[in-house]
């Protein structure tokens, strides 16, 4: 349980997105195995989120050397991230879609506290109003949040429906963390999140 004498890391943002890419390209190729271990072992699930959304990054390089040490990467990352691949995969496909505009108006606060869920596996509960208009209470487990040019989305589990559910940040409101974990079912739930990304595509 969190207190107020923790001292939160930096939020992750578009401000420290390229942070995370440049430690993906770099970092790889001086350090050893062991080293990059090491230096992995020191960063919290919401920096190893972020260096998995530098590694998206490299793809746009064409570089096959880059790829490799990108996999390699990536295969430690999978130690201390269950899921890391299927994140990639879902973050792979987003990018596809198109890289989105610098700005957005997507609340910060909102969108921190989305992050820090999706990392520690902790449910929220929120205020949504859909492109319908219609206005609903949900609580979610949520995955991923993902960066298509019409909106940046959380890919979440919603209780209320019993299914997979996209929603659009900006149309979240009042999202508050819930006193509760669903470690135990991420890997389950995410795999299955991109099973159905896949059979969309």
């Amino acid at each position: 349980m969190r207190t107020p004498d923790d001292t939160d890391p930096p939020s992750v943002s578009r401000r420290n997105l390229f942070g995370g890419i440049a430690l993906a390209v770099l970092m790889p190729q001086p350090l050893s195995a062991a080293q990059v271990e090491a230096k992995l072992a020191t960063l919290d699930p919401k920096a190893l989120h972020s260096l998995l959304r530098g590694l998206v990054f490299l793809d746009l390089f064409g570089d096959p050397v880059l790829d490799d040490d990108a996999a390699a990467l990536l295969q430690q990352i999978e130690v201390r991230l269950p899921g890391a691949s299927d994140l990639l995969a879902l973050y792979r496909s987003y990018l596809a879609q198109g890289v989105p505009p610098v700005h957005r108006a997507e609340e910060t606060a909102t969108l921190a506290l989305l992050h820090r869920a999706v990392a520690e596996a902790q449910p929220v509960a929120f205020h949504y109003t859909d492109l319908q208009g219609q206005s609903s209470q949900r609580s979610v487990l949520p995955l991923a949040l993902v960066h298509p040019p019409h909106g940046i989305q959380l890919l979440a589990w919603c209780e209320m429906r019993g299914d997979y559910r996209k929603f659009f940040v900006d149309m979240v409101e009042q999202a508050e963390p819930l006193d509760r974990s669903f470690a135990e079912r991420r890997l389950a739930l995410l795999r299955g999140l991109v099973e159905r990304e896949a059979e969309r595509a």
